[in-house]
């Protein structure tokens, strides 16, 4: 099997200077946050369990056994 081919093997890259070109706009981007901490978004805690109604979890109980009896 031949290697595979590549536009830029025989190509040099170049590298830009690294400069900012945009920036002071801590105030514009955290104002799309819920919820700020120190200037930081805050997110809400993982692997919270979701409240359910229980009318709804057993109608679903009653309609999966009710498909279940079918097969």
């Amino acid at each position: 099997m031949e290697p595979l081919f590549t536009l830029l093997e025989e190509e040099a890259l170049r590298l830009r200077e690294d400069e900012v070109t945009e920036g002071d706009c801590r105030e514009e981007i955290l104002s799309n946050a819920s919820q700020v901490e120190e200037d930081y978004f805050v997110a809400p805690p993982g692997n919270i369990p979701l409240k359910v109604e229980e009318d709804k979890y057993h109608k679903l109980q009653k309609r999966q056994r009710g498909t279940k009896a079918q097969y």
